[in-house]
Order: structure tokens, then sequence, then C-alpha cells
């Protein structure tokens, strides 16, 4: 299977909005996890979190023509972006989790505020790694 630069473009172009779009929602998700497990199980959580963007992203995917096992192959990009915010995420949020787990609304909020300097930091992580694919891409 071989993507076009302008498949390329659009699926992270697509992925990187999803990401920018879903802070408050992971961070409801984290939180709702840490309220009844108190343990950061990273599979279960990225699975969890995960699921909202794959449903965006098949969705903006298909109305493009992308086949199914394109899709299946885009999502990866999404999954491994959504598994370091998180990750990440979690690690910084553990730290105010004992302090704040009264207080769900401002747990929440503090986490979304976390999740955003993240996610912006590891899509100009991302947006280097994506150049200098595709410039390699396209020799």
């Amino acid at each position: 299977m071989n993507f076009n630069e302008k498949q390329l473009n659009f699926i992270y172009t697509i992925s990187k909005n999803i990401i920018l779009a879903q802070p408050q929602i992971l961070a409801e998700r984290i939180t709702e996890s840490f309220k009844y497990n108190q343990t950061f199980k990273d599979s279960e959580m990225t699975r969890y979190a995960c699921q909202y963007s794959f449903h965006k992203l098949a969705h903006s995917l298909k109305s493009e023509n992308f086949d199914e096992h394109e899709i299946k192959c885009c999502t990866l990009f999404i999954s491994i972006f959504t598994r370091r915010i998180i990750r990440m995420s979690t690690q910084l949020f553990e730290r105010h989790f004992y302090e704040m787990s009264s207080q769900p609304i401002k747990m929440s909020a503090r986490l979304t505020a976390i999740i955003n300097d993240i996610s912006s930091t590891e899509i100009k992580y991302f947006e280097t790694k994506f150049d200098n694919f595709i410039n390699s891409y396209k020799v």
C-alpha cells in the first residue's frame, strides 16, 4: 500500500486536529480511570482514550475514500501520538492526584492544562518527524 503526499498530509492534518480538539475528553477519561482504579494502566487507558480519536479519524478518512486497510494503518499514527501524550500527562498528573482527589472539577481542569501543554509540545516534535518522513518519502 502506498500513500501519495496529498494523502499523507491529509492523514497528518486530521490526526493533529483530532489531538488538539480532545484534551478535555482525554482529561475526563483519565480522571474517571484514576477515581475508580487509583492506578494507571497504560494499555487500558490508551485503548479507552483512543476510541474517540479512532472514531473521528476513521470517519474523516472514509469521507475521503480511504479503504478499511488504509484506515487501520492510519490509526497507528494517532495511537502512538495519543499514547505518548497520555503517558507523559499521567506521570505529571499522578503527582497531583491525591491533593486534588476530593475536587474532581479542579482535577479535570488541571489535567486538561497538562494535556494541552504536552499536546502542543508533542505536535512540534511530530511535525519535525513528519516533515523528515515526507522528505525521505519523496526520494
